[in-house]
């Protein structure tokens, strides 16, 4: 029987490192779901920078390992080592507590939300979405979106982009002084250059990426120097800060790339897998910054935000309730439909059977004695059903009906 899972791995447990080695591309998502709906399996992938999730209704968690060791090319044992496993009530309430920024590294960062629409657009289109994940996807963004407004729990800063910023107005001398580049216009470098515009001077910033095209959109709208990807070597020769936010499998910058450059350099890396190599900081004039430092500077704000977790859980709580009651009575009225069309099944071929024992059978009234029966017994089911008030009993005694009429 399948059941819902979270099979995941955060910040929480694995460092920048260890979120690298096992984070899973677009292309390697749509490769473990693709093979997901060879096998009639459903699910979604959440993978940031922070995370990454497998979200699936599965009779086997250990094939969900299988598919993610093979797309990533790893040891089964050093995967495990670093995974959650929460299945069904536990599972969901993960769900919800993810999208509303309650398990984000930066508590009350909903940038999670458009992720999530992200991975379930994806999923959906590739075909592995039913009306029970379309559901619960609905229920989590509603109950976000109510989390975001009835509390004050991302008042601050609430993103990696933010928090870039801020640390180079808190950390930096003359930071108005210095010259910006941002490398890579993603998700995250979209963002991140709309906040550096709202708050540091436009006169200092540049903007550079592979595709030129979206180098000059982003550079005419903000009125801000781009450079070719072909001069990236001259531009970070004229840079006190790189930004990279390429959101590649691999390194798009080494200490090669630092050939031209002399001056005091500070590189901040807000890509998964991080995409600044560690070989940068071989060179005495350039400091790395990853997402993990990254995330020790918003404490100012972090007490006040605690204060308001328990308003969101009461909030959770409701829409989780409300979710169940609706996938209750799903599930009971799928059982219901399920056990009358056997009953039906059985019906005709019973029919079928006593018409031709017998001399001149009255079809009508043959099928009026077994309808009437499959109602009755049908009737009793859901009475006896109705009737049971702890959920986990009724729950087994579904299956245990599942199981006998091979529903």
């Amino acid at each position: 029987m399948q059941k819902f899972v979270v099979v995941g791995l955060s910040y929480k447990k694995a460092n920048e490192s260890i979120r690298s080695k096992f984070s899973l591309s677009e292309k390697q998502q749509k490769e473990i779901l693709t093979l997901a709906k060879e096998e009639n399996a459903l699910g979604f992938i959440i993978s940031t920078c922070n995370r990454t999730e497998i979200y699936a209704l599965a009779k086997n968690v250990e094939d969900i390992y299988a598919k993610w060791n093979k797309v990533t090319q790893t040891a089964y044992d050093e995967l495990k080592a670093y995974l959650y496993v929460y299945e069904e009530a536990k599972a969901k309430e993960h769900f919800f507590r993810v999208g509303c920024g309650l398990e984000s590294q930066i508590l009350g960062d909903f940038e999670i939300t458009s992720q999530i629409k992200k991975a379930f657009a994806l999923a959906k289109k590739i075909g592995t979405i039913n009306g029970y994940l379309e559901r619960l996807y609905n229920t989590v963004l509603k109950t976000s979106k109510k989390v975001r407004t009835q509390t004050s729990i991302s008042n601050g800063t609430t993103s990696v982009s933010y928090v870039t910023v801020d640390y180079i107005k808190q950390q930096i001398a003359n930071y108005k002084e210095k010259h910006i580049l941002l490398y890579g216009l993603g998700e995250i470098g979209k963002l991140t250059i709309e906040n550096l515009y709202k708050h540091l001077p436009s006169d200092n910033l540049a903007v550079i990426n592979r595709t030129e095209t979206k180098t000059k959109q982003i550079a005419d709208k903000y009125k801000i120097t781009e450079f070719d990807h072909s001069e990236l070597n001259n531009a970070i020769a004229q840079t006190d800060i790189l930004i990279v936010a390429t959101n590649s499998t691999l390194p798009t910058i080494t200490k090669q790339n630092f050939i031209n450059s002399k001056q005091k350099t500070t590189v901040f890396d807000l890509s998964i897998p991080a995409n600044a190599h560690k070989n940068i900081t071989e060179l005495s004039h350039v400091r790395r910054i990853g997402l993990d430092e990254l995330s020790k500077t918003i404490n100012q704000t972090k007490k006040n935000r605690m204060q308001q977790v328990p308003l969101a859980e009461t909030i959770i709580k409701t829409h989780m309730e409300e979710f169940e009651k609706w996938a209750s009575h799903q599930v009971f009225s799928d059982l219901t439909k399920s056990f009358k069309q056997k009953m039906v099944d059985i019906k005709k071929v019973e029919v079928e059977y006593h018409k031709k024992k017998l001399n001149n059978p009255n079809e009508e009234h043959l099928d009026a004695i077994s309808n009437r029966l499959i109602q009755k017994i049908t009737g009793k089911l859901v009475t006896q059903l109705k009737k049971e008030n702890c959920e986990q009993t009724r729950q087994q005694k579904m299956n245990l009906i599942k199981e006998m009429f091979d529903l």
